[in-house]
């Protein structure tokens, strides 16, 4: 007897923005199909063919990343980059 799981979640990273994700496949509902975008960064995560329901919750925010000339120009001016979240 094979039993089919009506829903799976997986915890995964957008490749571009860092940002945390869930993806949830519903195998009891079909979906439309097409590209699955980060919502975040609108980075595509997957193309989907519609025969389940994929959907992706943004679970955390990507941090903001300063590269090294960014960074001396607040330490100049005494910002602390935590402050222009």
């Amino acid at each position: 007897m094979r039993i089919i799981m009506p829903m799976t979640r997986d915890d995964l990273t957008c490749r571009c923005c860092r940002a945390g994700l869930q993806r949830i496949e519903l195998h009891s509902q079909r979906g439309a199909a097409g590209d699955r975008r980060c919502p975040a960064c609108d980075a595509l995560l997957e193309t989907v063919d519609g025969a389940t329901e994929v959907v992706y919750r943004l679970m955390v925010v990507p941090e903001r990343i300063f590269d090294a000339r960014t960074m001396r120009a607040l330490e100049r001016a005494r910002i602390r980059p935590a402050t222009l979240m």
